[in-house]
């Protein structure tokens, strides 16, 4: 299963402490590519998160141990003239980076594909960034609040919705083999919090449900998009 552990524009040249399902990973940027590791250096157990990346790998504070991006040591600077052992490896995850997001599957092959985002290319719609947060619930319930806009004109009064309009358009639901989505536009008052400058805004979420149920918990990371005018 891929779940999503960071904002890929969060990741920069250094390495990032990351946790999922209680597996402390490291990710980092390795000539480019985004790489994922268990967070634990095999020489002495420092956190790998904590080192540098630097000449195409990623070196461990401590001794400066040196891995690339297979996880493989390639540098021992208190034995430039060593043989590396075979085991001097860190466990790597696979990791993808995709709809601004960094993706670990910590158990491949997943057993869905990588979740889409249709609109995510389409210049008409603006990105608003909420801050990371975890939830004490299942997936699947995570999913069911996400999707039930019913919910808005009450519990998000003046920022998502508004009480003297409660109604939901009807709209058509799409399902293919592994995934549940659907394109609703409700309208919303302006509010300064997703940077709106007095438009209405309607909201649209396209969720992947199914896949999100079959996870059966965790903590998700989510977003939503907005289409002006």
């Amino acid at each position: 299963m891929w779940h999503p552990v960071a904002f890929a524009d969060d990741l920069d040249d250094q390495p990032m402490a990351v946790r999922l399902l209680d597996e402390a990973i490291a990710i980092a940027r390795i000539d480019g590519d985004v790489v994922a590791f268990k967070d634990l250096c095999i020489h002495r157990g420092t956190a790998l998160s904590l080192g540098t990346v630097v000449d195409g790998g990623l070196q461990c504070a401590y001794h400066g141990w040196t891995f690339d991006s297979t996880g493989a040591c390639v540098r021992i600077p208190s034995r430039p003239e060593g043989s590396i052992p075979r085991k001097a490896k860190v466990q790597s995850y696979a990791v993808q980076e995709s709809i601004g997001l960094v993706w670990v599957c910590l158990e491949p092959p997943a057993e869905f594909p990588m979740p889409s985002y249709r609109p995510w290319d389409d210049a008409s719609f603006r990105t608003v960034r909420i801050p990371l947060y975890d939830w004490k619930s299942s997936a699947a319930r995570r999913v069911e609040n996400f999707v039930d806009f019913s919910h808005f004109p009450f519990v998000h009064a003046g920022v998502l919705g508004d009480p003297n309009k409660p109604e939901i358009p009807d709209h058509p639901v799409r399902r293919d083999a592994h995934t549940i989505s659907f394109d609703l536009g409700v309208e919303e008052i302006p509010n300064e919090l997703k940077g709106d400058d007095g438009v209405m805004a309607s909201a649209n979420s396209d969720v992947a449900a199914k896949q999100f149920e079959k996870a059966g918990g965790g903590s998700e990371r989510a977003f939503m998009q907005y289409l002006e005018g």
